[in-house]
């Protein structure tokens, strides 16, 4: 995916290619390079100005953080997350970051 999709910069609503890079490597356990694609992501989601879907890149980087049992690292991520979901009025992405809180020390 890296070495075919990745170079074309494939942009659709809704989605993008380095935030689904981040959450495989989340899930593979390479979360150094998770962070990586994480922070690329943002910054094509910033330039996209899809503050939905960027929303969703830091809740979900807060989720890898939590679930890795980087509680400190996580809390920045989370209350970005929970603020741009606010500000969008995404009220079921704000139950979901108030169960991952509950989390957090």
């Amino acid at each position: 995916m890296r070495l075919k999709a990745l170079p074309a910069d494939f942009r659709f609503p809704m989605m993008d290619l380095r935030l689904s890079l981040a959450r495989l490597c989340a899930l593979d356990g390479r979360l150094d390079e998770a962070d990586h694609w994480f922070a690329q992501a943002r910054l094509v989601l910033e330039e996209q100005e899809a503050q939905p879907l960027r929303a969703i890149a830091d809740f979900d980087q807060a989720l890898m953080l939590t679930r890795a049992g980087r509680h400190r690292q996580a809390g920045p991520y989370l209350n970005a997350a929970v603020g741009q979901f606010q500000q969008v009025g995404m009220t079921g992405w704000l139950r979901r970051a108030g169960q991952l809180a509950t989390l957090l020390p």
